[in-house]
């Protein structure tokens, strides 16, 4: 079998040793390592033209055989007499006929590597950390002590064995192994370190969660070189954290129930509030419906069914009161116990009548052995429960007792104030007795003066009173007198009043009925009670009390003589003394030492001329931390003009001071390195500059930016650009001193400011000694980097008067350094601002060439190397201004390219270019025009609905147009170039990849694209044949496209030798000054209507 000498060229060039084997088992061929490697393990045979399996005996033999005869792509076992050494065979992926690939890996000889290996194994096995080392096809080479255990895989042949093997090999951990792999791949594709968690389920139960570090390393060339994997066990952590949120929730539960006990709702009211925020507890299997019994007070030993959420029909029925001891609830009531049922008990079907199953809590609510009630929950079917649930439901039902025995307290205690309430109104207030059989009625004077009514004028009927009452109260008061008679008891009602002089007022009633010895009604006689004040003082009070207590500002009124007499919640948030400790004292326990004794003189005699003292001041809290606080005193005075308290409010001003600190900090500095930002520099540069100019001295301003930064920020990461400048930040604190200003102006971008500087060399060797201050690497977490800066430098006042001018200048000198090579610094200089001047005068009128049409389209014809004939062109722009002179495209490109123009440009290339080839498909319909989309272009959003709409305005089909990409703007942005990509060769378009070879693209990332055409980069073809390693890499690009099925194209061809090397080598098409240059479109129809074959080489292409 004859290989084809690339593949011997790089066999050799490989260090391992590698063999190619037929399908029968033959050595085909082997490189140098291969043999070495075999005459020093002494082993005879496996040379090209022997059998590989003889080699081997017995099972090794046999095994060896089984596998070239089937199917399997993977085998490997150990040498003959040498364990240590492992064989591998495998098959060559895409090899048509199949040909097989042959590896021999042998431990190190070396002592003394010996010896340091060991070492690191035993660092390595000593890590309570999983380290892992795997090849660049993701095999297993090392692994330390911990990932074996955790794996299972101790006294295992792991090394050598994918994932996806030691899948097969441990059925257990097979998820986890198939999961690793698929992370490990996710790394390699982006390319850098990748985090993340990965649970791992163990064989005696449980799991470990793991803190995964996955490093991706290449080789120079771009392909996979190795894969390293660090792991953390964060189990405990992870779980704690866990814990501690639970805590936090079921806490915020509790708190969430006590404070409904604050609301001034009925117990009935409260309790259903505090159902629905039970049944909809997250994180527990609830449906969403329970209720709450009460113990029933007229029957002993029985629960009523307060409130409900949700529950069945047949539950209500049957449930509404229960026995203690007849069901579920009955039992968890007599018995004060939790139960737990995971399904509807069958003995109690009746109950649950049309109820899917379901389990249930019960839980009974006690306060110091006494039970209040029970709380009953319905969960999913079948589910288990747990400690913990009962433990926090037991919570909840303890806060529920609370809840229902303070509602009750508050309850009695309305009624025993309501009944002395009552013996007061009788005894002072307006009397009314009616005699129900005469219906006569009898008001004392002063139900008279409540209504409003003339005594002498008002005969007291029953008909009078109700027209008085607000027609909104009728029906009650009617009710309230009816229920009275028919029942034999007392009522007691509020209700409202219009007197007759339109007055609305409310009053409170009560009556009470005595009745014969038949027991018929005899007369009905109450008190009546103006109310409407008193319940104006109740609702004024209450808000009082609640905006007292509800206040942020912290509030203490004294007495006269200074002695607190009470305080509100805020006063004990911000001083830290409660109630308790603080009424009967004085407000000097506040009193901190930062004022002397004529502030509090002043503050006196102020409050007592003026009845009002208003300031700052700074006050102790309790645990001695002193504070400022804004303050005002108001003294409260009687009716007879005395003080008789004082009132002062206070907001503590920690926080505003705080902030504002931060504010000003923040204003004037870095937020990420603390260095002085860009305002506080400008700042202190027109104070230098002021200094500067008062002593007749010199000021000196260097602005420096980091080399090649945006290519760390874009292949590490934001977080790792990030702690490069807090490093950079601090290496220039550190190493430039304090005489001088260090500050970032933005991005990668510092600045030093000398003030008053003697002369240029303090400037220069500042900015020498800044250079090497960046010598030494910097260590970016388990990163180590050199970089290197660049720094412009201008002087005050020879370089510019203000601080904007100075930076501006030192800038413009600093991208010249960076022109000229970069890690240096330059000097401003007037030159460099007639350049800038350039640049932007052609700016301008790039911009106005694109309004005044001064752009053309050019041509430049491909060949066909078969035929001679054009079979397509790339359409080239050329700028031709007003006075008629072509500017070159090297000029202004690029600049179209920095600002954005490129994208108007390139639209308007793109359509005349369809325009001109649809006109030309009428005598060549071969022809597809390129052309060239810039890597701006490509980042467009909206470049396919773009281009699409162009075809469609041309009529052009997509299969005549081919879209030329370069390498660096495919790979900066790998993913969303690949979907770009994909989209337009849906759409029909063809693809090519232009400047092929002057990238960092791998052959990896070349089989995903979906391209038609390899364009070969004029730099390889410029030096042909003659060079030999430009006539390598053109055969090698030419036979890599035939092997992928792709056209290519040669541009930059301009003689008959070129042609010729390419002819023979079968390239498809050839661009260059050998046939045509670049020329206009009616210079290129005219080459197209001659329909003359261009002149081709004599000899015979290679087969």
């Amino acid at each position: 079998m004859t290989l084809p000498p690339d593949l011997s060229h790089i066999l050799s060039s490989l260090s391992f040793p590698l063999a190619i084997l037929e399908t029968d088992g033959t050595i085909a061929t082997c490189n140098g390592a291969w043999t070495d490697t075999l005459q020093r393990l002494q082993v005879q045979g496996a040379r090209p033209g022997d059998d590989l399996a003889a080699l081997f005996s017995g099972a090794h033999k046999e095994a060896v055989r089984a596998f070239l005869a089937g199917t399997q792509e993977l085998f490997s076992c150990p040498m003959p007499e040498n364990n240590a050494v492992v064989f591998r065979l495998s098959v060559v992926e895409g090899s048509s006929p199949k040909l097989l690939r042959a590896e021999i890996h042998a431990p190190c000889a070396d002592p003394m590597l010996l010896a340091g290996e060991e070492r690191l194994r035993s660092l390595l096995d000593a890590m309570p950390d999983i380290v892992c080392f795997k090849d660049g096809t993701g095999r297993w080479l090392e692994a330390n002590k911990a990932d074996l255990e955790l794996f299972r895989l101790t006294g295992v042949a792991y090394q050598g064995k994918t994932d996806a093997e030691l899948a097969s090999f441990s059925p257990f951990y097979r998820d986890a192994f198939l999961a690793c792999q698929e992370s490990d791949e996710q790394a390699w594709q982006a390319g850098h370190l990748v985090q993340s968690q990965e649970i791992i389920p163990l064989p005696e139960g449980g799991f470990t969660i793991l803190d995964l570090y996955k490093i991706p390393l290449f080789h120079p060339d771009g392909s996979r070189k190795g894969l390293v994997v660090l792991g953390r066990n964060i189990t405990a952590h992870t779980l704690a954290q866990d814990k501690l949120q639970q805590l936090r929730r079921q806490q915020e539960i509790v708190e969430n129930l006590l404070r409904i006990s604050f609301n001034d709702t009925s117990l009935a009211a409260q309790l259903s509030t505090a159902l629905d925020l039970i049944v909809e507890i997250p994180w527990l299997p609830l449906t969403a419906k329970g209720g709450i019994f009460l113990a029933d007070a007229a029957k002993p030993k029985s629960l009523t069914l307060f409130v409900h959420k949700n529950m069945a029909p047949s539950l209500l029925q049957h449930c509404g009161s229960i026995a203690f001891g007849e069901c579920l609830c009955g039992k968890a009531a007599e018995e004060q116990r939790f139960i737990f049922a995971p399904h509807l008990p069958k003995e109690e079907a009746f109950r649950y009548a049309g109820m899917e199953d379901q389990s249930h809590y019960i839980v009974p609510i006690v306060r110091e052995n006494h039970l209040l009630g029970v709380l009953m929950l319905y969960a999913e079917a079948g589910y288990a429960g747990g400690e913990n649930e009962r433990k926090f439901l037991e919570t909840v039902a303890n806060t529920l007792a609370l809840l229902i025995e303070r509602q009750q307290g508050a309850d009695r205690l309305l009624a025993s104030e309501a009944n002395l309430a009552k013996a007061q109104q009788i005894a002072q207030l307006g009397y009314w007795d009616w005699h129900i059989n005469d219906n006569l009625l009898f008001w004392s004077e002063e139900v008279y003066r409540i209504f409003g009514l003339p005594p002498e004028e008002t005969q007291p009927l029953y008909e009078k009173f109700l027209s008085q009452v607000h027609p909104d109260d009728l029906r009650k008061v009617q009710e309230a007198v009816q229920v009275s008679l028919a029942n034999k008891t007392p009522y007691s009602i509020n209700h409202r009043i219009i007197r007759e002089d339109g007055a609305l007022r409310e009053v409170h009633e009560e009556g009470e009925v005595e009745y014969d010895a038949h027991g018929g009604p005899l007369r009905m006689f109450g008190i009546i009670q103006d109310i409407t004040e008193l319940k104006k003082t109740e609702k004024q009070m209450t808000l009082a009390a609640k905006v007292f207590d509800s206040s942020i500002e912290g509030i203490t009124i004294t007495d006269a003589q200074g002695i607190i007499q009470t305080v509100n919640r805020a006063f004990s948030h911000i001083t830290g003394y409660s109630p308790e400790e603080a009424v009967g004292r004085t407000p000097s326990i506040l009193k901190s030492d930062r004022h002397d004794p004529e502030f509090y003189r002043v503050m006196w005699s102020t409050l007592l001329a003026e009845g009002k003292w208003e300031g700052e001041i700074w006050n102790r809290r309790k645990n001695g931390e002193v504070y400022p606080e804004r303050l005002t005193i108001t003294a409260i005075t009687d009716e007879y003009g005395q003080v008789s308290h004082h009132v002062a409010v206070f907001h503590d001003m920690s926080e505003i001071r705080s902030y504002e600190e931060q504010l000003h900090f923040h204003a004037y500095h870095d937020a990420l390195t603390g260095l002085p930002n860009r305002l506080l520099m400008l700042d202190r540069f027109s104070v230098a500059l002021t200094q500067a100019q008062r002593v007749h001295k010199q000021v000196a301003v260097l602005v420096l930016d980091l080399d090649n930064f945006k290519h760390i920020n874009d292949s590490l990461g934001h977080n790792i650009g990030d702690v490069l400048l807090q490093q950079v930040a601090q290496r220039l604190k550190e190493g430039i001193g304090g005489e001088h200003t260090v500050g970032r102006l933005g991005g990668d971008d510092f600045a030093i400011l000398i003030e008053q500087c003697e002369d240029e060399q303090d400037a220069v060797r500042m900015a020498e000694k800044t250079i090497g201050l960046f010598a030494k690497p910097f260590n970016l977490a388990i990163y180590e980097t050199f970089v290197t800066v660049t720094i412009g430098i201008t002087f005050f006042p020879a370089d510019g008067n203000d601080a904007d001018t100075l930076l501006k200048n030192a800038e413009l000198a600093m991208y010249r350094a960076k022109e000229e090579g970069k890690n240096k610094y330059q000097l401003f200089t007037s030159a460099m601002n007639a350049k800038v001047v350039h640049r932007l005068s052609l700016e301008n009128s790039l911009r106005k060439a694109l309004e005044r049409n001064e752009f053309l389209v050019y041509y430049q014809p491909k060949v066909a190397t078969a035929t001679g004939r054009i079979v397509g062109m790339e359409a080239l722009v050329r700028w031709q201004s007003k006075d008629g002179r072509l500017i070159s495209p090297l000029d202004f490109i690029p600049l179209a390219e920095e600002t954005g123009l490129v994208i108007p440009l390139g639209e308007y290339v793109l359509r005349q270019a369809c325009r001109d080839t649809k006109h030309w498909l009428e005598k060549n319909k071969a022809l597809v025009v390129s052309v060239n989309l810039s890597p701006r272009q490509f980042m467009q959003e909206n470049l396919v609905q773009t281009i699409t709409n162009i075809l469609l305005e041309t009529g052009l089909p997509p299969s005549r147009l081919e879209l030329e990409v370069t390498e660096g703007a495919v790979m900066f942005n790998e993913q969303a170039a690949l979907a770009t990509l994909f989209e337009l060769k849906e759409a029909g378009i063809r693809l090519a990849l232009d400047d092929f070879g002057t990238g960092y693209s791998s052959l990896h990332f070349l089989r995903k694209l979906p391209l038609n055409t390899l364009k070969i980069d004029r730099s390889f073809i410029k030096e042909l044949p003659a060079e030999p390693n430009s006539a390598a890499i053109a055969s090698t690009i030419i036979a890599l496209a035939q092997a992928l099925h792709f056209d290519v194209v040669a541009e930059g061809v301009e003689n008959a030798a070129q042609l010729d090397f390419l002819g023979r080598l079968n390239c498809t098409e050839i661009q260059g000054y050998l046939f045509s240059p670049p020329v206009t479109g009616p210079a290129f129809a005219e080459l197209l209507n001659k329909d003359t074959p261009f002149p081709l080489p004599k000899q015979p292409h290679a087969p």
